[in-house]
């Protein structure tokens, strides 16, 4: 009866083993497919991440690219106003023209005579050190068959404009 009685215990003993192993393989199993499916997640999450920042770099380079090539250009408008504020009150820009190179070509029209000595006054006064310009050259003045009067006006451009 000892025998057996040591017998049942070790048998016992080793089915609890048994059992506590099955458990602890199911627990691990278990926290393994949980910890899986996180990595797949995190890894899905990553490559969408990965997506946006290759688009946000993409984006970026092509802002660089752009904001180059801006800075690069003629800048128009800033030339433009500036001959807007230098010519008088009565007359208009009838004509621009950027194909010279360093020189602005601008046709006004005015109403009478009278504005092109306004004009005069105007360019002979003007402080083109606060302007992109070193050099206004009158280049002719006529009357046009409907009265009014057209004057040619050449705007050298500054070499080094800051």
């Amino acid at each position: 009866m000892g025998t057996l009685v040591v017998f049942v215990v070790v048998t016992l003993y080793f089915l609890t083993q048994v059992v506590m192993v099955i458990a602890r393989t199911v627990v691990v199993n278990r926290n393994m497919r949980k910890v899986n499916s996180e990595t797949r997640s995190l890894s899905a999450q990553l490559l969408r991440d990965n997506e946006k920042l290759a688009q946000f770099v993409l984006t970026k380079a092509i802002l660089g690219e752009i904001s180059k090539l801006r800075a690069g250009q003629f800048d128009y408008s800033a030339y433009l106003s500036q001959i807007q504020s230098l010519i008088p009150v009565g007359s208009s820009i009838a004509g621009v023209d950027f194909q010279m190179t360093g020189i602005v070509s601008v046709r006004l029209l005015s109403g009478n005579i009278g504005y092109f000595s306004d004009l005069e006054k105007a360019i002979r006064s003007a402080d083109l050190t606060q302007t992109s310009f070193d050099s206004v050259t009158v280049l002719s003045v006529a009357r046009d068959k409907d009265g009014r009067y057209r004057t040619d006006v050449l705007f050298g451009i500054k070499k080094n404009k800051s």
